[in-house]
Order: structure tokens, then C-alpha cells, then sequence
């Protein structure tokens, strides 16, 4: 025990894939859906973890969304008369831009150098021309129409909005700021899109159920499509194969192939107010007012991949999916082991990813067994105004336990896995390295301050940091936790015993090989006093750790690897990748 002591060796990772997906989605793009709430939020979906990022609220009446394809800034449109900017790493807004009252929907040019708000302050509108690097007004234009949703040409100086009173599109010139001829189109023509070389503008009409099709080198309609009752949002795939409309009145998207015209219907959920495809072009998202969801489709089978509940009433104007990135996240600054010096045996694993913490924490049962508590979705409220803005930030979240098959005997069951939420978890962090821990477990409370776990000396970091969750996705339920300091990763993993309860075990020295991609190290366990369920005290002269085995990790590339262990004599190897959320 006390050279185990002596390595400072109190830590482990748990995780459980709660809302698991069945496939594994590319790793090579993670975009966000963008819906504004009456409520004064917006909410942000992440389209690779099918959940959400966070709730930004911004107050006022959102409405009107652009986010860049590719890049870390949104901007919605709000009635109260400003463009909020926001940053879609730490899902938070960083400014406003005041604007005319009434704002209701916003355009990013290609360059992302300006945006185009529509505000209609009066009987007429106003197009305010906003620079995106000084977050200024430039220009405003003033027009005597309502107009509505607005479309930046992505190669010519021109600017398309709806004018649904009239049955038109108005055509401006953003070199001159001045209109052209506008085009008719179909009854009350609400939503635009374009394919990505601009060739044609595809524009949704409201009351006669179909979409206008606009040949931008004439600016006039060559064909109609049909579409289903009163469509409120159109999209179209990067290729600029497919055409998605979203029909608020029946409930339905459809999908339109570009090369024969042939319409397919797709059953959405209640009163779908926006469809968007991800950057990639191979999914889009439909966003459901009604059913308050955001569904998230397969572009080539048509198929769901994932549902996404919302809250609220959920509005999508606009281009509102993108903020893409090209690898998968890192964990944030706040990620690693956590404990109470003077109450070692006991530890918090946090790993971060923009607002959301995920907490592993490692403790004892009444009985003194081995058992781990984990807050999936330790939300951060207000949230991160920047990736490294730690300082007096708190998360909050539901505290679950679990059951499931046993791990080392047979072949683990997923679906074996309970659920089951005993309490709440509180962090308020004074800085990145010192924190308060609250929590409530059954009819237990406490607070208690935890600082992070340093077990070797600070050096460079390594080429590649293993520090993170790793898990399998084909077996939700068991996972483990890498820390990765100098020579020493330190493995915690959370399993089932032979009863199907939650243990845990730890390699508190796993030896890093010479090439750095993997580790090798002895597993212990241990038994400690009654844990938070049965007692506010913890007693570290109770802890006793005994040998439970050996572990082996080899990581195959940055982010997956093989795990081989020896384990009370039973041998195994399994499969890991990190678990992005």
C-alpha cells in the first residue's frame, strides 16, 4: 500500500456511452446544427455525438442563422435588434453588432468577410452590411418591401431575398447597393439555396407548395418542382445532386434528385422548420418545430442515423449547420485526474470537450467495494467564453450509477447494461488546476476541494497525447481512462465483476514503450471505507490495494489502439478508440 501511496496512485476514468450510437460516423468533420428558441437560446447540436453542445442564451427572439462551413463563427439574426457572434468552439457568444429592430435573418458572403441582416423595422426592410473582422456596420440599405431570407452568390457580387408578399426575388448588387429586376417565382417564396458554384437558386414557395428554380446566368425560372405542404426550408447537397426540402405542413422532406427530377418523400418529425446538409454532403439535418428534435439523415439511404431531442420550439433559418472541424476535438484544458491529497483512494477522472465536462468518479460502495459514479453531460453554465476561460467556470449535471454483464467471464452484452441516476454532481473550478467538488448521492451531500493530480514531473508534451476516454463502440458500458504525464500513462478502467456490479482497477505506472504509442504496467485493485452513499467522511487509512493482474496498450494510430490483459488469470484482448462527445 504505501509505495502504491507513494506514486500518488488515486485515480480512474468511467464512462458510459448513454446515448450510443450504433455506427460510428467519419471522424473527419464534427458540424454543428444551429436552432434559435423563442425562449432567447440557441441550441447547438453536435451532428457527430448526436447531442447537444450547448444552449447559448442569447436573450431577445433569435431567429435567422449563417454559420460558416468551415470555421469557428455563427451569427443569428435577433428581433431585438442585434447579430450575435458566436464562437462554435466554446459554443458561446463573444459580441453583438447592433442592428435595426426587427432582425430576422442573416447571409454570410463565400469569403466570410461580411454578412447581410434583414431587418424589417417598419413597412419596409433594412440591409445592414456587416464587416465579420471589425463587427461594425458599413453600410445599411434601405428598401421599401418586407423582405425576408437573404442569399450571398458565392462568386458574384450579388445578394438574393425572398419577398414573399410580392412573389418575387429582389436581386441586389452589393458592389452598387443597389436592386435589380426582381424574379417572379411561386406563391409566398420563404427560403433560398444554392449549389456551391452558384449556378443555380433554388427558392421554396410557401403557398404553392413547390420550389422555383432560378438559372443565376439569366436570373430567370427555368423549371418547378413539386414539393409537399408548405415548404419553409430548402438545401442542397455540395455535389448538387440532391435537393431537400423541409414541408411544415405535412410533416415530410423532400428529396429531389437534380439529375431526373424524381421526387422521394421522407416522414420527419412535427412542423419541420429547416433541413441543412453537413459540409461533407453525407448527412442532412431537418430541425422540427413541433416535435422539438433535430433528426440527422444519411444523404445516400435516406435512413435516420439519429434523433436528437431538443426542447423547446425549434427554429432553423438559413445556412444553420457548419462550424466543422477537420480532426476529431482534443480533450480541453481542464481533462486529467483529479483527487483530495489528504484523502487519497479516492478520484475524479474529468475530461473536457468545449462546454461539456464528462466526470468518472472512482469511489467505494457501503461496503468499502470498488465502485464508480460517472455525470456524462457535466454541463458548463454560463458556458466557456474561450477554449482555455476556466477561471470561476461551474458544470453541473445528473449523477448515474450502473449495472451490467460481467466482464471477464463471457461475451459482454451491451444491452445488459442499467442505468440508473442517483444524484447530482457540482465543480466550480478557481482555476485549471483547483476545484470544489459538490455532490448529492441518495440522501447524501458534501463539498469537498480536489486540485489536479500531478504524478510525474512537467516535460514537453508528447507527440501524441493519450490523454482522453477510450472505449469500444460495439460494447457500450466498460471504457478506460489514459492520462499521459512524462514516461507514465496511468490506465483506469471501469468494468463489471462477476456479479455484474461496477469495479474498477488502475495501472498507476504503466511504463511508456520508447516509440510512445503504448504502455505496459500491473493492475491493482482496491477495498476502502463505506463510500459517499453511506458516509460524508472518507477515511484513507481503510484504502488496501492488492495485485489484480497485467495491462498492455498498443495504440495502432492516434486514436485507437489494442488492449491486452491478464486479469485474476484470465487473459483477453480488446479493441479501443477515443470516445468523442
Amino acid at each position: 500500500m504505501d509505495a502504491f501511496a507513494s506514486r500518488r496512485a488515486w485515480a480512474v476514468a468511467a464512462f458510459l456511452a448513454l446515448v450510443a450510437a450504433t455506427v460510428q460516423r467519419p471522424a473527419q468533420a464534427q458540424p454543428y446544427a444551429y436552432m434559435s428558441q423563442p425562449t432567447g437560446f440557441v441550441t447547438a447540436v453536435d451532428t457527430l455525438a448526436h447531442r447537444i453542445a450547448g444552449n447559448i442564451n442569447l436573450g431577445g427572439l433569435p431567429s435567422g442563422i449563417a454559420v460558416t462551413p468551415i470555421g469557428q463563427r455563427a451569427y443569428v439574426a435577433n428581433d431585438n435588434g442585434f447579430l450575435s457572434v458566436i464562437d462554435t468552439n466554446a459554443q458561446a457568444e463573444i459580441t453583438r453588432v447592433a442592428v435595426p429592430l426587427h432582425a430576422g435573418h442573416v447571409a454570410l458572403s463565400a469569403d466570410r468577410k461580411t454578412a447581410y441582416v434583414v431587418s424589417q423595422p417598419g413597412v419596409g426592410s433594412v440591409v445592414s452590411v456587416v464587416s465579420t473582422y471589425t463587427n461594425t456596420v458599413i453600410d445599411s440599405i434601405s428598401i421599401a418591401q418586407a423582405l425576408g431570407q437573404p442569399l450571398v452568390h458565392p462568386s458574384l457580387p450579388r445578394l438574393y431575398i425572398v419577398d414573399g408578399a410580392a412573389n418575387v426575388v429582389r436581386v441586389m448588387d452589393t458592389d452598387h447597393d443597389t436592386f435589380g429586376t426582381p424574379i417572379p417565382v411561386g406563391g409566398s417564396p420563404v427560403a433560398l439555396a444554392t449549389d456551391s458554384a452558384g449556378r443555380r437558386i433554388y427558392v421554396a414557395n410557401q403557398a404553392s407548395n413547390d420550389v422555383s428554380v432560378i438559372d443565376t446566368a439569366t436570373n430567370a425560372v427555368i423549371a418547378t418542382f413539386p414539393a409537399g405542404s408548405q415548404p419553409s426550408s430548402v438545401a442542397v447537397n455540395p455535389a448538387a445532386t440532391r435537393l431537400f426540402v423541409a414541408n411544415r405542413g405535412s410533416n415530410t422532406v423532400t428529396v429531389i434528385n437534380l439529375a431526373t427530377g424524381t421526387p422521394t418523400t421522407v416522414s420527419v418529425g412535427a412542423q419541420p422548420s429547416g433541413v441543412d446538409v453537413t459540409p461533407d454532403g453525407a448527412y442532412f439535418v431537418v430541425v422540427s418545430a413541433g416535435s422539438a428534435t433535430a433528426t440527422i439523415f444519411n444523404v445516400d439511404t435516406l435512413i435516420a442515423a439519429a434523433l436528437v431531442p431538443v426542447g423547446g420550439a425549434p427554429e432553423a433559418a438559413g445556412d444553420f449547420v457548419g462550424g466543422q472541424t477537420s480532426t476529431p476535438e482534443p480533450a480541453g484544458i481542464l481533462s486529467g485526474l483529479w483527487w483530495n491529497p489528504a484523502e487519497s483512494g479516492w478520484g475524479v477522472h474529468l475530461t473536457q470537450r468545449r462546454g461539456i465536462l464528462f466526470a468518472a468518479w472512482f469511489t467505494y460502495d457501503p461496503a468499502g467495494a470498488p465502485k464508480w459514479y460517472v455525470a456524462s453531460s457535466c454541463t458548463m453554465s454560463p458556458p466557456l467564453p474561450c477554449p482555455t476561460c476556466v477561471a470561476n467556470a461551474i458544470c453541473s449535471g445528473k449523477l448515474y450509477q450502473t449495472q451490467g454483464p460481467r466482464f471477464f467471464i463471457g461475451t459482454f452484452n451491451p444491452g445488459a447494461v442499467q442505468t440508473t441516476q442517483v444524484g447530482l454532481l457540482e465543480i466550480r473550478f478557481q482555476d485549471k488546476d483547483n476545484a470544489t467538488m459538490g455532490y448529492t448521492v441518495g440522501n447524501q451531500g458534501r463539498s469537498v476541494q480536489i486540485r489536479r493530480q500531478a504524478f510525474r514531473p512537467s516535460t514537453p508534451a508528447p507527440a501524441v497525447d493519450y490523454t482522453d476516454l477510450w472505449w469500444n463502440p460495439a460494447e457500450s458500458g466498460w471504457g478506460m481512462g489514459v492520462t499521459q504525464q512524462d514516461g507514465t500513462m496511468f490506465l483506469t478502467w471501469f468494468v463489471y465483476d462477476n456479479s455484474g456490479f461496477p469495479t474498477w482497477l488502475v495501472a498507476s505506472d504503466c511504463v511508456v514503450s520508447p516509440g510512445g504509442n503504448g504502455c505496459s504496467g500491473t493492475l491493482y485493485r482496491t477495498l476502502g471505507p463505506p463510500g459517499p452513499a453511506a458516509s460524508l467522511t472518507f477515511d484513507p487509512a481503510r484504502v488496501s490495494v492488492s495485485v489484480a493482474g497485467h495491462i498492455d496498450v498498443a495504440f495502432t494510430d492516434r486514436d485507437n489502439g489494442i488492449v491486452t490483459y491478464t486479469v485474476d488469470g484470465v487473459t483477453g484482448a480488446k479493441a479501443i478508440t477515443r470516445q468523442l462527445f
